[in-house]
């Protein structure tokens, strides 16, 4: 007695392989030929099973032609395409703004403007007392003027 085909030869060979020794054993024994029958018979229905299966969902699914789609209002879509023109409106507003022309820069000081500028600070700076004090030294210099009048009449009279 043989030993018989494993499970693995048996799906080898019923998938095609060509193996000299499987071909040999199953014409030889009859119990691996009666397996490999009904095992291709067991995979025969399930590929038909398969096949009605996928026809059954394909058809369940699918719209007869007779009968119209529905019209249902998309406020989805309406959302949707509201949102796509804001952004739109956004990116326009970006591209405007960074187009937009800046400002012109200042002109620079002329050289006689900046020459008035220094004539006035040498001028604040070449007087004795600051611009604030000369009401007092207008006053001081009259108190002066008044001492000096009055040491001369009182030197007159002695």
């Amino acid at each position: 007695m043989t030993t018989h085909l494993s499970d693995i030869a048996l799906a080898e060979w019923l998938q095609g392989e060509e193996d000299s020794a499987a071909l040999e054993h199953l014409e030889a024994c009859e119990a691996c030929r009666k397996e490999a029958v009904d095992f291709r018979g067991k995979l025969g229905a399930f590929r038909e099973a398969f096949v009605a299966d996928s026809e059954a969902r394909e058809f369940k699914w699918a719209r007869p032609a007779d009968k119209p789609a529905t019209w249902r209002p998309a406020w989805s879509a309406l959302l949707v395409w509201s949102a796509r023109a804001a952004l739109a409106a956004c990116v326009l507003a970006a591209v405007l703004w960074m187009r937009s022309p800046k400002p012109a820069p200042a002109p620079a000081p002329s050289d006689a403007a900046d020459n008035a500028l220094l004539e006035r600070i040498q001028a604040d700076l070449s007087r004795q007392a600051p611009q604030a004090l000369e009401p007092a030294e207008s006053f001081l210099a009259q108190m002066t003027v008044a001492q000096n009048g009055e040491t001369e009449q009182q030197g007159g009279k002695q």
